[in-house]
């Protein structure tokens, strides 16, 4: 049997954001890594901030930042990738979105890292939208290996 504990990257979240009562109302994120979601301060439409679960094990509840050098603003370590896929809807089948942003949001306190992703998705005009069929994001993080390519 495989040992996927010795894997060199191991996802930390996984899962997918919906809206049930439609795109402008709560976001729901349905999946493990993640213990809130909410909007972005001031946003109704399209910008979300995912707090990491504590509690995951090799998450800790925060994207650790690189150890050489002091931390750069929203700069995560670089062995952790994110991945956002919008869930197409209608037929034919179509998200509308035109761009997708991901920032990580560093803690107040020193060598924490960043407890917090903030998502902002935008349609073809670049205005902040909720994709009617929601979303899908993937959050992976290296064990060591060097920066994952």
């Amino acid at each position: 049997m495989p040992d996927y504990a010795a894997a060199p990257i191991q996802p930390i979240v996984e899962g997918v954001v919906t809206f049930p009562g439609g795109p402008g109302t709560q976001p729901f994120f349905d999946g493990k890594g993640v213990s809130a979601i909410t909007r972005a301060p001031g946003f109704l439409f399209g910008a979300y901030i995912l707090t990491l679960d504590v509690g995951l094990p090799g998450n800790a509840g925060a994207v650790p930042f690189a150890p050489s050098g002091p931390p750069p603003l929203f700069a995560p370590d670089p062995d952790v990738r994110t991945m956002v896929t919008p869930i197409s809807t209608g037929s034919p089948p179509a998200s509308f979105v035109q761009s997708i942003g991901v920032s990580y949001i560093p803690s107040a306190l020193s060598g924490v890292g960043a407890p917090q992703i903030e998502i902002a998705i935008t349609e073809a005009v670049f205005t902040l939208f909720d994709p009617a069929g929601g979303f899908q994001i993937i959050v992976w993080r290296g064990l060591g290996g060097g920066p994952v390519a």
